[in-house]
């Protein structure tokens, strides 16, 4: 059945250039440990990933290959040690800000939980026909925006079946979602806007601030004004 038909807000396409690929540098906050020295070497060092798709809020999923076995001190048949990154297949969900399915890319693990671990994205490999130039500056340290990076009509398909796969993991129904309905002006649409402290946006995860002289996505009446 159709359940939903979803209105469409944001990027318009452009043009990629080898800047963009290393957007999201810095590792956002989280409450939840970071990898401690005491860790295995492998998980703060950068490591190779396919990304498989997108997941809500915009990060790229990679899976990690389980921790190579120990071998045992009287082993003659030691195994041979496995990469720690997987492109696909059972493992640790890997959560890559600023990676696009279909990517190779080299993320280094910064934070680890029981369930899944987050990457910074250090370098693309090998880039998605989907990846464009973000037209704005401040892209990748503003938590404004998260799929500037990522075509328009690449963005209404994946917003589309995220929804679908919500309703998948978490209702367990297989819904049918309408395809997402454009926008006719994907820029300069916001007419409300929240500037702490009259400086700036908040960073992404962190009440750091950005300052800007326009954001491209709220009303040109807007910047006037703060």
């Amino acid at each position: 059945m159709k359940l939903l038909r979803l209105k469409e807000k944001t990027a318009a396409p452009f043009i990629l250039n080898k800047s963009s690929m290393n957007t999201f540098s810095s590792p956002r906050r989280h409450r939840s440990r970071p990898i401690s020295p005491a860790e295995p070497r492998w998980l703060g060092n950068p490591q190779e990933f396919t990304v498989e798709k997108l997941i809500y809020g915009g990060d790229g999923l990679a899976r990690m290959a389980p921790r190579p076995e120990t071998p045992r001190a009287d082993s003659e048949d030691a195994p041979e040690t496995r990469s720690a990154a997987s492109p696909s297949g059972p493992g640790q969900a890997v959560f890559i800000a600023g990676a696009l399915p279909g990517e190779r890319v080299r993320a280094a693990l910064f934070e680890k939980r029981s369930g899944f671990a987050r990457a910074r994205l250090v370098q693309v490999m090998t880039p998605s026909p989907a990846r464009v130039h973000p037209p704005c500056p401040y892209f990748g340290e503003c938590g404004g925006c998260q799929w500037q990076h990522l075509s328009y009509r690449a963005q209404l398909r994946w917003k589309r079946e995220i929804v679908r796969d919500a309703f998948r993991r978490v209702a367990h129904m297989d819904v049918d979602v309408a395809e997402v309905v454009p926008s006719p002006n994907p820029w300069r649409y916001r007419h409300k806007t929240a500037v702490p402290l009259g400086r700036g946006f908040y960073a992404h995860g962190s009440h750091a601030i950005v300052p800007f002289e326009e954001c491209l996505i709220q009303h040109p009446l807007l910047d006037r004004v703060v």
